[in-house]
């Protein structure tokens, strides 16, 4: 299983540095601790939204994932602390989700002909949140297979 387990653990590392790092500017903005460049003001103007539970949530499903990218190393069960971090990301993910998708009248007004549909549809394929999600969803999936091939190794041994 070591063929998978490394790039297993750099892709976590990757996601908690995003995780943690966006968490750690969202607050720093908050705090008046911002950046002057046009990087940070438009991610600043992307996460204006975003309340204190999000960031949390964000920033708990950065250290949780880093956690099992440690216990992936070390070779010590990662897929629960892996479920806790997508936990994390998936609560704050549905919390966005609900807060951009509560208004009855807006989807009812937002009916339309079949070229603004395609429109629409070519707009939602652009849901990097949601995949981002489903490619955590992926990686916990392999974590549980190199996690079961640990447990086995080590009974054999």
């Amino acid at each position: 299983m070591f063929i998978l387990r490394w790039p297993l653990v750099l892709i976590l590392f990757g996601y908690c540095v995003l995780f943690v790092a966006a968490a750690a500017g969202i607050a720093a903005d908050r705090l008046g601790l911002g950046l002057e460049s046009a990087v940070w003001d438009s991610f600043i103007m992307r996460a204006s939204g975003v309340t204190w539970l999000e960031t949390a949530l964000w920033a708990a499903s950065g250290i949780f994932l880093f956690i099992a990218a440690v216990r992936l190393i070390r070779r010590t069960q990662g897929f629960w602390a892996w479920l806790l971090g997508f936990a994390c990301y998936g609560v704050r993910w549905g919390l966005t989700t609900v807060k951009s998708d509560d208004n009855i009248i807006a989807d009812a007004a937002s009916v339309r002909s079949a070229e603004q549909a395609l429109e629409t549809a070519v707009e939602a394929t652009a849901n990097y949140p949601l995949l981002a999600l489903a490619v955590l969803l992926v990686v916990g999936l392999l974590i549980l297979i190199v996690d079961t091939a640990d447990k086995r190794w080590s009974r054999r041994a």
